[in-house]
């Protein structure tokens, strides 16, 4: 049995030196309220943690889209499902805050990667592993493709100098979806908060990354599989931010996302992107890590010329893009999803759009 885990606390648990870890009380109550999401990319007879199984069937019928049947298990019903037949974890990101969860629910060790394998999904989802490895070697046409990123270890005047002559994005090397990040335009004071949250982060964290801030136009990502045998392409995610926070992602067919990226960016550049990205990676990766992988993306405004950031972040496991794949498959019209938040509760939705909605 594949069983899936909605662990959305990853990026912050990566952040961890030494279990157990306890993530934040909102990472906590994202994975609690929406741990049935699995069930949407899940197949037939696959299992799905979950805290209550009763509540999963019943935020699950509400979504009303159609889903394969899958068995909701809970942290009790992982010892006997472990040791009855073969099994596969399947979760949103591997980290050893989740593998130590795991091996104490009574998961073999051997369903687990190893220290080697999670020190290396740790390295690689550094935030300065994309910055330095990957964007780089991706940006190969100053004309249609942009982005620099910077890993600070140490904050001096020369540092300082290059703040005060443009917009920057700060961001944590390992953070949540718009958690983590600040933004400074020229004028802007370097209050003792900003300061001390630099330092912060640098004493954490070994670093900050520093972004130039661009006139973006529009977010989306690419996603992809990887495999013992290869990186597979899956396709684009279309996506919304608020402040460096994910609020929704468009349903849609392929064609219709990349006719609305293409009245942008050509459809060359984008193709030349991902083959790129499928070849620096193919080396990499196989060999450490199975599993989901998305490298989110923007379109910007440059001296007036629409041109690629084609790697703002590569996350090492699954995404909202994986998510929205998925859902489009199994919802026929164009829609929109997103993560709503409510009276002290997440919650996930859909809705239809129409053409002039896009």
């Amino acid at each position: 049995m594949i069983v899936h885990i909605f662990n959305p606390e990853h990026d912050i648990s990566l952040t961890a030196t030494s279990c157990p870890f306890t993530p934040p009380a909102a990472a906590r109550r994202l994975r609690s309220d929406l741990c049935y999401l699995p069930a949407l990319w899940a197949d037939e007879g696959d299992g799905v943690l979950v805290e209550d199984a009763s509540a999963a069937v019943r935020a699950l019928e509400r979504l009303e889209v159609p889903k394969a049947k899958v068995t909701f298990l809970t942290p009790g019903d992982l010892r006997s499902v472990g040791a009855g037949e073969s099994l596969e974890i399947a979760p949103w990101g591997w980290d050893q805050v989740l593998c130590h969860q795991l091996l104490t629910w009574g998961i073999p060790a051997a369903c687990l990667p190893d220290a080697g394998q999670l020190e290396t999904i740790r390295a690689v989802s550094n935030r300065r592993w994309a910055a330095e490895h990957l964007l780089p070697s991706l940006c190969v046409d100053p004309e249609t493709m942009t982005g620099d990123a910077s890993y600070v270890t140490a904050w001096d005047e020369e540092i300082a100098r290059k703040m005060a002559s443009g917009s920057w994005v700060l961001k944590e090397p390992w953070s949540s979806s718009g958690r983590g990040i600040r933004y400074v335009h020229p004028g802007d004071p370097m209050t003792p908060h900003l300061m001390g949250w630099i330092r912060n982060v640098i004493r954490r964290q070994g670093g900050v990354m520093m972004e130039p801030c661009h006139d973006k136009v529009l977010d989306f990502g690419m996603e992809f599989t990887v495999t013992r045998q290869g990186i597979a392409y899956n396709g684009l995610s279309l996506f919304q931010t608020v402040h460096g926070a994910y609020a929704g992602n468009l349903l849609a067919t392929e064609d219709e996302k990349l006719s609305l990226i293409k009245s942008y960016i050509a459809e060359n550049v984008l193709s030349l992107v991902r083959q790129k990205i499928i070849q620096i990676l193919t080396p990499l990766l196989p060999g450490v890590y199975q599993g989901p992988l998305g490298i989110d993306m923007m379109v910007v405004r440059e001296q007036g010329i629409m041109k690629v950031v084609p790697c703002v972040e590569m996350n090492l496991r699954r995404t909202m893009g994986h998510v929205a794949l998925a859902l489009s498959r199994r919802v026929p019209s164009k829609g929109v999803m997103r993560i709503t938040y409510e009276k002290g509760r997440y919650g996930f939705s859909i809705r239809d759009m129409h053409d002039d909605e896009c």
